[in-house]
């Protein structure tokens, strides 16, 4: 009896059989390398346009709303990762310094903990209201070193910081990417009508007031200057003898309308005081 030859569709380049059989694309992970494996997911994401009842494009001719969709908020699952990233990545670090004799760790967390609705100037005892995942994220951090101050003897010092700024700054931070839209000749993008205002907390001091700390258990200070600014004076600041387009664009819901930084505490425990103000540099 001659044999007969099975007709069999080929899936797309870049995919795998999986998706013509309508399983995800993590299915089988053991069976292919890490880049077919992105690839595939590659290919299962450009699919989460077709309609529902739609055929696969992948080649199967299962129904398209039969099959597992990939999420499409990539950005979101981003974000969500970061967090847990970050949060296991301070346990592991309070870890090691328990186990090697680590007597101090300073921690760079952030106002954002305080969160909408604060009393200002902030303050330390002022419980935290998280609004976003980054600022839950220190949140947690900060617990989990309160933890092992109490539990393992840890000095664990938590620098809220209040929008750092100076050499190095991220670019998308306010008066970074104001100067590099400014010199490029685009258009200055704020989110909102630019009245929020920031504490801004110059770098340097920041990191000369972290090394310097020998307390003992666990601590949180402010870190700021306890004078804030709008979101306009820091594009006055940012533009020379141009003045540039300004695009505004919906607010952030997780952005806080203004912050301020009470520093008693920091100055009774440490003796700090600001020395670089914004925007005229170095205080007199």
């Amino acid at each position: 009896m001659p044999r007969t030859r099975r007709s069999h569709t080929k899936p797309p380049k870049g995919c795998s059989p999986c998706c013509r059989e309508g399983r995800s694309p993590d299915a089988n992970k053991s069976r292919r390398s890490s880049r077919q494996r992105i690839r595939c997911r590659r290919a299962w994401r450009s699919t989460s346009a077709t309609p529902a009842g739609g055929s696969c494009p992948t080649g199967s001719s299962t129904p398209w709303s039969t099959l597992p969709r990939w999420p499409v908020c990539a950005r979101q699952w981003t974000s969500r990762w970061n967090t847990i990233t970050d949060v296991i990545g301070t346990i592991r670090l309070l870890e090691y310094c328990r186990r090697m004799g680590v007597p101090h760790v300073v921690f760079a967390s952030s106002s954002s903990v305080y969160g909408r609705g604060t009393p200002l100037p902030a303050e330390e005892s002022t419980p935290a209201n998280p609004c976003s995942p980054y600022a839950l994220t220190k949140l947690h951090d900060e617990q989990w070193g309160r933890l092992y101050s109490n539990q393992h003897g840890l000095c664990f010092l938590t620098l809220r910081f209040f929008s750092v700024w100076g050499p190095g700054q991220r670019p998308d931070l306010a008066l970074e990417a104001f100067r590099r839209r400014i010199e490029a000749g685009q258009s200055v993008i704020i989110k909102g009508d630019g009245t929020q205002r920031r504490d801004l907390t110059h770098v340097a001091r920041a990191i000369e007031l972290a090394l310097g700390w020998q307390g003992t258990g666990a601590v949180v200070l402010n870190v700021g200057t306890g004078r804030n600014h709008s979101v306009l004076d820091m594009l006055a600041a940012a533009r020379k003898t141009t003045t540039p387009l300004v695009e505004h664009q919906a607010r952030h819901p997780a952005n806080e309308p203004e912050t301020l930084a009470l520093i008693t505490a920091v100055g009774a425990r440490l003796g700090w005081q600001p020395r670089i103000i914004f925007p005229d540099g170095p205080d007199s």
